[in-house]
């Protein structure tokens, strides 16, 4: 008889719940996944966290972590150093969490942006508001753009979490807020870097096709 498993709530069109999925694979836990949305199955999120927000990922031994970053962090401390995505000490973590840092910010700004100019009711929409927000995205995703360069990876030689948190901020945009990146064109190099990516077992266990057309 199989014991319990973790449970990863959410739904990937989430970044903020892909990037804990792929951090999942990447790490080789096994986890079921409970695709919930949180703006329309509240009651049912609140069985993982009472905040009704995704991710949460409940253990297997019952316990409920909330928000991508506790969930991350308890990823890379059972994982151990050779899986860990963020370095444990040393200018490495701190230029990891850095990039991981902007990659976040763009992809809290790129989901605001959707809410603003997507889900409001365009009688209540701000336009000042909307347009801010569509010019930090444009901002965060230049300044990872310039980041990445042309390396293979946005720090060091191997996969990291700025790595999958940038590819998450980038491929919502492409469903959710296409109009700012024309077709690819305005970011070229994180367009080709996130087509790459997702080439990659853990990106394409997780890809956002169910949520494109």
């Amino acid at each position: 008889m199989r014991g319990p498993i973790m449970i990863l709530a959410g739904r990937n069109l989430s970044p903020f719940t892909r990037r804990c999925a792929i951090s999942l694979i990447h790490a080789g836990m096994s986890y079921e996944m409970d695709e919930l949305n949180a703006a329309q199955e509240k009651e049912k999120v609140q069985q993982y966290n009472k905040l009704g927000r995704v991710p949460a990922l409940k253990l297997d031994d019952g316990t409920c972590l909330v928000d991508s970053w506790a969930i991350l962090d308890w990823i890379d401390q059972t994982a151990g150093p050779d899986k860990a995505l963020v370095p444990a000490s040393s200018d490495a973590r701190r230029d990891v969490l850095r990039l991981t840092a902007y990659a976040m910010g763009t992809m809290e700004k790129a989901v605001a942006y959707f809410y603003e100019t997507g889900l409001r009711p365009e009688d209540k929409r701000w336009k000042d508001w909307g347009d801010r927000l569509g010019s930090q995205v444009v901002d965060g995703f230049t300044f990872l753009e310039e980041a990445l360069g042309d390396s293979e990876w946005l720090h060091g030689n191997r996969m990291t979490q700025a790595d999958i948190t940038t590819v998450c901020a980038y491929d919502f945009a492409t469903v959710r807020a296409a109009d700012l990146l024309d077709g690819g064109k305005r970011f070229p190099k994180l367009a080709a870097f996130t087509d790459r990516c997702n080439k990659l077992e853990p990106f394409a266990k997780t890809n956002l096709d169910p949520y494109r057309g």
